[in-house]
């Protein structure tokens, strides 16, 4: 992989999980413990916007 991609791959890799997060948010019901995951991904996702 060139500099560039494994630049970008942190990004790629937060947007993933934040996708998968969303759609159980929409179409599953998520019990307290599946929540607190989805904060902690959108925390993962916010750290590698920073960086």
């Amino acid at each position: 992989m060139s500099k560039i991609e494994l630049d970008v791959l942190p990004l790629f890799m937060g947007l993933a999980e934040v996708r998968s997060l969303l759609f159980l948010a929409r179409y599953c019901a998520l019990t307290n413990d599946l929540w607190a995951t989805f904060q902690k991904a959108m925390n993962v996702f916010a750290l590698s916007q920073q960086s």
